[in-house]
């Protein structure tokens, strides 16, 4: 269908008018899509007699380009009016390739079931879901990992909000570990999924530096009085490019990192690397050897661990050793 707003929006008012029960000249077309223009978009210039010709015939016109509606003209009058008074443009049926194109934006846009105003989104999406009859099961080809028990994401729209209006927060926060919460004044900049978690990342006035939490360990979040600190910290772009997940301490800084695969893991890293600085240097018969350049963390160890015997770590010794004290 057509992309440009204005034509788009004058097929509508073209079409509201031959769904009435009457006929119409060019002119008095003319006037009500005018006037339609100026009322909702402030635009004072019309349209002209050649526009809604063109209109006209683009709507004759068979689908994908146009919408094949039943437009005649009265002979003798040069008066335009719907053979069909129940037709409507928005009753045009959804080519197969369109349908299975919705079918997936869908399916995808459920994925974020907990972000802001997803409340509308929803609507939006039962109404979509409802005219595809997308509940049959039959019509279900892809599905998406999304964990409907994951706690926290309450909390996504409050900081989303306090990001783009620049408000400090007050923040209770309990870590795994810890009897109770503690309370502290917190200043957003970013929130970021990983593995199915979602974590914001931010000023904590408590430490003075950025810290990153886990929102499903959040208690409460309120308003602050604290005036916001703008983000002069760090770089979300470049911040995360040398590292595995969401942890790091401030002073961390990348280090080469050699690991030994088994021949059975080689196709598996060489298809699903653990980080894009990966780099396949040498193999033997029974092994291949992989160097990466990032900051080792938590969840570098976790992701070592994950492949038992298969994955070694050469070095750094620092690293070696932190990979044994979690084994032992």
């Amino acid at each position: 269908m057509p992309s440009n707003k204005n034509a788009s929006y004058r097929y509508r008012v073209l079409n509201d008018c031959f769904r009435r029960m009457r006929d119409w000249s060019i002119e008095e077309l003319q006037e009500v899509v005018s006037e339609h223009l100026y009322n909702d978009f402030g635009i004072h210039t019309g349209v002209s007699r050649r526009t809604i010709e063109a209109d006209i015939a683009l709507m004759r016109s068979l689908p994908p380009r146009g919408f094949d509606a039943p437009i005649e003209v009265k002979r003798g009058t040069g008066r335009y009016y719907y053979t069909d008074r129940s037709f409507s443009i928005d009753k045009t049926p959804i080519s197969g390739h369109d349908l299975q194109a919705i079918r997936e934006a869908t399916a995808l846009l459920r994925q974020f079931k907990g972000l802001p105003h997803f409340r509308e989104l929803a609507a939006l999406l039962l109404k979509i879901e409802g005219e595809l009859e997308l509940h049959h099961a039959s019509s279900v080809n892809i599905q998406f990992d999304y964990n409907n028990l994951l706690q926290g994401t309450e909390w996504l729209s409050l900081l989303f909000q306090a990001m783009q209006y620049q408000q400090a927060l007050q923040i209770s926060y309990q870590p795994f570990h810890a009897q109770k919460p503690t309370s502290f004044i917190y200043h957003p900049y970013l929130l970021k999924e990983y593995q199915s978690r979602w974590f914001v990342f931010g000023y904590n006035e408590q430490v003075g530096e950025i810290s990153n939490f886990a929102l499903d360990r959040i208690k409460n979040i309120a308003p602050s009085k604290a005036t916001y600190v703008p983000n002069t910290f760090f770089d979300p772009a470049s911040y995360f490019t040398h590292m595995i997940g969401v942890s790091r301490d401030s002073n961390s800084t990348p280090v080469k990192i050699t690991l030994q695969a088994t021949k059975s893991m080689q196709g598996y890293l060489d298809t699903k690397p653990i980080h894009h600085s990966q780099i396949k240097k040498r193999s033997n018969k029974t092994h291949t050897f992989y160097e990466l350049y990032l900051i080792p963390n938590q969840e570098l160890i976790a992701t070592i661990l994950r492949y038992g015997g298969e994955l070694k770590v050469i070095e750094p010794a620092f690293l070696k050793e932190d990979i044994i004290k979690k084994i032992l």
